[in-house]
């Protein structure tokens, strides 16, 4: 009989997390048993500090653990799309190896996604900044199950924005990943979206579970708020939503969905860049501001006509849209910017 649940954790010289990963999945109330559990060491250049922690963790579990060494770095986006046609699991799930779970985690989401027969199961974390600093970070409303078979319905699930691009708190049907031929972006920081966000359009059965099962690490020496407090993440950001945006135009989605792909772009492309550099303090909004408006005007210059612009909760997205499309001076931009939130 196949395991129920296949964790897919890369690795980049993580020798000094692993031990807290490991421990939060050997300690799991599911049972190693029902694990299969796919390390990547993604290059590692520690002198084989990370590569010898996981053979040592898969020597005490040779029937749970899986490790795989990378000849080359693909970042953690590439790392994982190496290790998903290793998984044979019923569910699918990934942790970053700075990262861990409640002990119950995965007992709780397969329960959870057997009851509902989700597809996929988007659950809560904490967002972890030190030992005395653990902070929920909830994006659930309420716990729902959302069905979803016309037309209609996806719009509004699209435009709901109840499943996030995160991929971290969702737990996902293996089937329905291999059917989706869902792929990580690679070589860049911001891989997410090019996984998440096309799922987006053929999920039919999507529940929120609203419990805090994943601790995500959010101080500066984490690997993954490190990489998000560095200025050349900026330009993975732009790049991936540009090519995300670049496959859904081109995509049969398209015909039926426009307007909530394009209304994704905006807020994705322009109000999400701007307020990931407002938030860390980065220097230079206007210059971005300035690439991200010719960028638009020269090759989306039809994105003002979103019906979607006008609807109350999207002010701050078609505020910067006419701002990006009449290419506003650096007095009335900055004047917005300082608004932002």
């Amino acid at each position: 009989m196949g395991k129920k649940i296949s964790v897919i954790i890369p690795c980049y010289c993580a020798a000094k997390w692993l031990g807290k990963c490991c421990a939060s999945l050997a300690d799991q109330t599911i049972g190693m048993k029902e694990m299969e559990l796919i390390f990547v060491d993604d290059a590692s250049d520690d002198g084989g500090e990370t590569w010898n922690t996981l053979l040592a963790f898969e020597k005490r579990y040779p029937d749970s653990v899986i490790v795989i060494k990378s000849p080359v770095n693909k970042r953690q986006g590439g790392a994982r799309n190496l290790a998903m046609p290793y998984a044979s699991g019923e569910y699918l799930s990934f942790l970053d190896a700075d990262d861990w779970l409640e002990p119950f985690a995965y007992e709780k989401l397969y329960a959870y996604a057997k009851r509902t027969d989700a597809e996929i199961v988007q659950f809560e974390q904490y967002r972890y900044f030190g030992e005395h600093d653990l902070r929920p970070y909830t994006e659930n409303e309420e716990e729902t199950l959302v069905e979803i078979h016309t037309v209609e319905e996806r719009a509004r699930f699209l435009t709901s924005f109840v499943m996030t691009t995160g991929f971290s708190n969702k737990f996902y049907k293996r089937d329905f990943i291999i059917a989706s031929k869902a792929q990580f972006a690679e070589h860049v920081f911001y891989e997410e979206p090019m996984f998440t966000y096309p799922l987006m359009f053929e999920v039919e059965r999507f529940a929120t579970l609203k419990q805090k099962l994943y601790y995500y690490r959010c101080n500066t020496s984490g690997t993954m708020m490190h990489e998000m407090n560095q200025m050349n993440t900026l330009t993975d950001h732009i790049g991936v939503q540009t090519r995300l945006f670049e496959k859904m135009s081109g995509s049969h989605y398209y015909l039926d969905y426009k307007d909530e792909i394009e209304l994704y772009f905006i807020h994705a492309f322009l109000y999400e860049t701007l307020m990931f550099m407002k938030s860390r303090n980065f220097p230079g909004a206007y210059p971005i501001f300035q690439r991200l408006g010719k960028m638009i005007r020269e090759h989306y210059p039809k994105l003002w006509e979103n019906k979607y612009l006008q609807a109350m909760g999207c002010e701050k997205q078609r505020g910067l849209l006419e701002l990006a499309m009449k290419n506003a001076g650096e007095e009335e931009f900055s004047s917005f910017y300082e608004r932002l939130s």
